[in-house]
């Protein structure tokens, strides 16, 4: 019988983030993830998908004097899942949580999904199902809320469109 997982004290998280032209969300992002993550271990790894605005600037700005910020610039404009690859390659933590940086994913759900993760050692993937989303309409939402589910040998999978979750590294 193989020996039950260790408990999750003090893990690292990253949360990765993938950005184009975000600079009027950056400041109360990176405000509202620093209040989600406060007493933890973690990092913040921006995905830089070429923005033209001032997004890397303003990153840059809240980065000095700390040491939570990394950035990663791409070479080209290479789209979302691309860049959200990069930043779990690059990510440290021993749990990787992806969310949009456009606000639309709530930062201080990160503490929920750390502690239903937490909870049991063998849990890989906790993941969030949009209700609703600021600004779009009902055609948008039936097609982002258009989920899968599957069952592969006693696990249960969600396939979605909108994706806010953290999988374990």
């Amino acid at each position: 019988m193989p020996e039950p997982a260790p408990a999750r004290t003090d893990p690292l998280i990253s949360v990765v983030l993938s950005f184009f032209n975000e600079e009027e969300n950056i400041p109360e992002l990176v405000r509202r993830l620093r209040v989600s993550l406060k007493n933890r271990r973690y990092e913040l790894i921006f995905v830089n998908d070429v923005s033209t605005d001032r997004s890397l600037e303003l990153l840059k700005q809240l980065a000095a004097g700390q040491n939570d910020i990394k950035v990663i610039n791409t070479s080209r404009n290479f789209g979302v899942s691309i860049c959200v690859l990069a930043g779990m390659r690059y990510a440290k933590g021993d749990a990787v949580i992806y969310m949009d940086a456009d606000l639309q994913d709530p930062p201080e759900l990160i503490p929920s999904l750390l502690e239903k993760w937490q909870a049991d050692p063998e849990t890989e993937v906790v993941y969030t199902t949009r209700r609703s989303r600021a600004g779009e309409g009902a055609l948008k939402m039936a097609i982002t809320r258009d989920r899968k589910s599957t069952r592969l040998n006693s696990s249960h999978l969600v396939i979605s469109y909108a994706v806010f979750c953290l999988k374990k590294k």
